[in-house]
């Protein structure tokens, strides 16, 4: 990246060229990401970063060679090469993938968030005057989760830039719904992201890598965080995601109540890949 002052905000997602649904996957991280370079056009030059981990991609088709986004000093690429990836999973580990990302951020605050899901302007730009007022006044020990807000699959795939998908969100609002409301008190996982700064998230040395899913991972660190933190429902915007058939079917409740972490500390100081190379491009 070009030089220049630390950001104050780093966006961080992840992703794999494995033609996962098709051309699907390759479209909805293209319309994220795309959406994303033009908001912070819209916003103080510096202050925000893309961080897209690339995680096991073929090193001849990686997701930065079949993009074809517009070059930019603000958006960049961690590349885990696929014999990196094999050592940690068979198909796709998310909490390693966040960590890495999230390791080799450079901003104050990191907004995590699945690679298909749509962040407009509105939200954006609220989101960048919250971490200002945060900033402003010396509160760190806060973090934020986000409601998930479906947009029907169809609807949503079949659409070819971020100008089409936001006609229809603005057509098209009683099409959209809520996956869950976020709750505090009962917090049941499931959250589109999470804000925090990111040497709180560091010193907890962030999501525990045992798992492998959103609803699983999210659960056990709000349990753990905020246990020394507070955590608020970030308020008034929608992140949006198209939906997927199996959201509803995953049950963290299940499957890993058993595996919830005593300790603050779960990682080790090899969070996020710390032990290995991998290659940071734009």
């Amino acid at each position: 990246m070009v030089s220049r002052k630390q950001p104050l905000l780093s966006l961080i997602t992840f992703g794999k060229n494995d033609n996962y649904g098709g051309d699907e996957f390759y479209k909805t991280i293209k319309l994220s990401l795309s959406k994303l370079i033009e908001c912070i056009k819209d916003l103080p030059y510096g202050e925000i970063e893309i961080v897209c981990v690339d995680w096991g991609s073929d090193p001849d088709n990686k997701l930065s060679d079949i993009m074809g986004l517009e070059k930019c000093d603000y958006l960049k690429y961690v590349y885990v090469s696929p014999k990196i990836a094999s050592k940690y999973d068979n198909i796709f580990s998310i909490p390693h993938a966040l960590n890495c990302g999230i390791r080799n951020s450079l901003g104050e605050y990191i907004l995590a968030f699945d690679a298909d899901s749509y962040i407009n302007f509105h939200a954006l730009d609220k989101i960048y005057n919250t971490i200002k007022n945060l900033k402003e006044n010396n509160i760190n020990n806060i973090f934020y989760w986000f409601e998930r807000w479906f947009i029907p699959y169809n609807d949503y795939i079949e659409k070819n830039s971020f100008t089409e998908l936001d006609d229809w969100i603005q057509s098209n609002p009683s099409k959209i719904w809520l996956r869950n409301p976020l709750s505090v008190k009962e917090f049941g996982g499931h959250a589109s992201a999470f804000l925090v700064k990111k040497t709180e998230y560091e010193e907890s040395t962030g999501y525990w890598e045992i798992f492998n899913k959103w609803g699983y991972m999210d659960y056990e660190w709000h349990i753990r965080y905020s246990r020394k933190n507070i955590c608020v429902i970030f308020p008034d915007i929608k992140i949006y995601q198209k939906y997927h058939h199996d959201v509803d079917t995953r049950s963290h409740r299940e499957r890993n109540t058993s595996k919830l972490s005593p300790i603050y500390n779960v990682n080790g100081e090899n969070w996020g890949l710390g032990n290995e190379v991998v290659k940071i491009y734009n």
